[in-house]
């Protein structure tokens, strides 16, 4: 669907141009600074992959998810225990206990709705915050460079 209308307003897309690579990084934090509600971060990977540098957008929107994702990790340490409770939360717990920040990546890499709550106990855990993010940031990037490199071959 999203990108039958980035077809249909390929010259909207095209203005996207003028808020440039810092624009990139700021939508990454912006649609990643949500805690459970989703923002259209493959979206926009579809459509700034089509206007600028594909693999430069992967990066800066990994990196921008990264910063945006220490809304969940910090909630994790203000009050992890809350969600442990909760049914996916009962699963990752363990998985993330034992693989750490290895975890956070393959939850990072893999879209899927469960991030905020990996990052909610990778909080509670007090997993080093810059392994949190240096493993979100990777994740990130490969996937949104790949949704974005796709989208210029595509698209572009």
């Amino acid at each position: 669907m999203l990108t039958v209308l980035i077809l249909i307003y390929q010259d909207k897309v095209k203005d996207l141009e003028s808020y440039g690579y810092l624009g990139v990084f700021f939508l990454g934090i912006l649609t990643h600074a949500t805690v459970i509600v989703p923002g259209p971060t493959v979206g926009a990977a579809v459509a700034m992959g089509t206007v600028f540098n594909p693999y430069l957008v992967g990066l800066l929107l990994g990196f921008g998810a990264a910063f945006g994702e220490l809304t969940g990790y910090l909630a994790g340490v203000a009050g992890g225990e809350i969600i442990t409770h909760q049914t996916h939360a009962k699963k990752l717990y363990p998985k993330i206990e034992k693989w750490g920040a290895l975890a956070i990546f393959v939850l990072a890499l893999l879209p899927n709705p469960l991030f905020d709550v990996g990052g909610f106990i990778a909080g509670s855990l007090r997993i080093p915050i810059f392994r949190f993010m240096f493993a979100t940031a990777v994740g990130k990037t490969i996937r949104f460079g790949l949704v974005a490199a796709l989208s210029k071959k595509m698209l572009g």
